[in-house]
């Protein structure tokens, strides 16, 4: 079952979320933090589970529209108690996708870890040649490029030395 992010779920997804990663997120504050973008009208998210009480799974987003894009921000699903983003994000995406296409939208956009990618550990050197080169065996980049993303740039070092963001994107 998936139903929208509301004022009414956002306790039991603060619970998902520090659970399943408790080195992210602390229950309080992000209780505190879903309850605050609950309310700004460019923020969405849905959950995904047995039912809205107890979900399994979420995707937040951005909705930029003078870019014509929803940016994927925070999203994962339990793993038999593990963070993970991979092949069981496809139902949220399915539905951010079309909620996307419904407000007119031309493009979803994420940025993820270069860990495990080939560009981790190391200066982007010219991006052309990082854009290029760039690939990884991960389930979940192999998922987001299955589902259509494709690598489009980079935050360099945003996530400390060596270690980027890369951001994806997919047209619609």
């Amino acid at each position: 079952m998936i139903t929208q992010m509301t004022q009414n779920n956002i306790s039991a997804l603060a619970n998902l979320m520090s659970n399943i990663k408790p080195d992210w997120w602390q229950y309080q504050e992000t209780l505190d933090y879903l309850a605050e973008i609950i309310h700004i009208h460019d923020t969405v998210g849905w959950v995904f589970g047995e039912s809205d009480q107890s979900p399994t799974g979420f995707l937040i987003c951005k909705d930029f529209a003078a870019y014509s894009c929803l940016s994927f921000e925070s999203w994962g699903y339990n793993d038999n108690g593990n963070f993970a983003v991979g092949q069981q994000m496809s139902p949220l995406f399915t539905v951010a996708e079309e909620y996307a296409q419904n407000k007119g939208h031309r493009l979803l956009r994420l940025v993820i870890s270069s860990t495990d990618t080939t560009c981790h550990g190391k200066p982007l050197g010219e991006y052309w040649q990082a854009l290029r080169d760039i690939n990884s065996d991960s389930d979940y980049y192999k998922f987001y490029m299955e589902y259509g993303f494709k690598v489009s740039g980079f935050l360099p070092n945003c996530y400390g030395k060596d270690s980027h963001g890369v951001i994806l994107v997919k047209e619609l």
